[in-house]
């Protein structure tokens, strides 16, 4: 008896570590769950009128594209739409523009691309692949 009761309490100690081995150490076939910041947020140039903007290279998922996403913010309040075009530019001279059409955004209002939303898809593109995001400078004009 005293020997059944010794086996059981080793099968069950083994039984509870391999469950503990499983759901407590991370494996590698875990997929990417937080966002990979390339780099974090930085501003760009403000404009004369109070509005200003940030961005971050950032790659939301490993399947995903590198994207480059915005912030902006109406600081000013001295328009209530903007838009603004954007010079990318690599230490080898590969140079992009990409245009942000005019959009609505009151004063003190704050519109911010994130990797967990896509409520503005506008301040988001993937990085071209002929940029390199090491390098690479962006140049901001408004259009307001």
């Amino acid at each position: 008896m005293n020997r059944i009761f010794t086996l059981v309490k080793r099968v069950t100690y083994v039984a509870t570590l391999i469950f503990l081995m499983h759901i407590g150490f991370p494996t590698h076939s875990h997929a990417q769950t937080e966002p990979e910041i390339i780099k974090g947020w930085d501003n760009l140039e403000e404009a004369e009128f109070l509005f200003d903007v940030y961005y971050q290279i950032v790659k939301c998922s490993s399947e995903s594209a590198t994207e480059i996403h915005f912030w902006a913010f109406n600081e000013g309040g001295n328009v209530d739409a903007v838009g603004f075009t954007l010079k990318l530019r690599d230490k080898d001279g590969t140079e992009v523009t990409h245009e942000v059409k005019k959009f609505a955004i009151g004063l003190g209002q704050s519109h911010k691309a994130l990797c967990e939303n896509d409520d503005y898809p506008y301040l988001r593109f993937s990085v071209p692949e002929d940029l390199d995001i090491n390098t690479l400078s962006i140049d901001i004009t408004y259009n307001k």
